[in-house]
């Protein structure tokens, strides 16, 4: 188990949390931290999200050891970006608190789904977390054109976005791209054909 201890009596274990979102800065920091737990018999089978916020010392402390975790692997993972050397807190910017989430329990930063509406029309839909907000891009699954963008600030596409889709399809894509730049009409048609073959 990967505990870190948040102060006295206090001990978050890493591996049970499926998120954490930030809000406000420096000493009014609070760290909303939620935890995925399986559904209570006879509830379908959805596994629930339960959240509890920790505020003052708790969410410093948590905020710095995620920093200090993420400043690591980074440097172990290309030293040549350090000049060689370890880098800290205090000689590099912080990451974005949603981001260093991300590489320290590995979730998902980028997402594909296929969706249906109620008259059975499809839709592919591209999900992105970054910089601490996400943002919902929607094309149309059988031309590929794009039909709009929304987005959302101090939120992750898992608990802001993905919970509002009906029946969402996980797919993937062959190569992630640029979707400012080459999808701002229409899904490339590689892109588009790859979608297609999954559905």
């Amino acid at each position: 188990m990967n505990f870190v201890k948040l102060g006295a009596g206090v001990a978050l274990n890493l591996d049970s949390v499926a998120s954490i979102t930030w809000e406000g800065k420096g000493t009014r920091l609070v760290a909303k931290v939620s935890y995925l737990i399986p559904s209570p018999k006879g509830a379908g089978g959805q596994a629930q999200l339960v959240s509890e916020k920790f505020t003052g010392d708790a969410a410093q402390i948590l905020y710095k050891y995620l920093s200090e975790q993420t400043d690591r692997i980074q440097s172990a993972e290309d030293p040549r970006a350090t000049g060689g050397r370890a880098t800290t807190p205090n000689n590099r910017a912080p990451a974005e608190p949603l981001d260093l989430l991300a590489d320290q329990l590995g979730t998902q930063k980028k997402g594909w789904y296929y969706v249906k509406d109620s008259k059975g029309h499809g839709y592919f839909i591209a999900l992105i977390n970054a910089k601490g907000s996400c943002s919902m891009r929607t094309f149309d699954a059988e031309t590929g054109r794009f039909l709009g963008k929304r987005y959302q600030t101090n939120a992750r596409y898992q608990e802001n976005f993905l919970p509002q889709l009906n029946k969402p399809r996980e797919l993937s894509v062959n190569e992630q791209p640029n979707l400012e730049r080459d999808c701002r009409h229409q899904l490339p048609q590689n892109i588009l054909s790859h979608l297609k073959n999954q559905v």
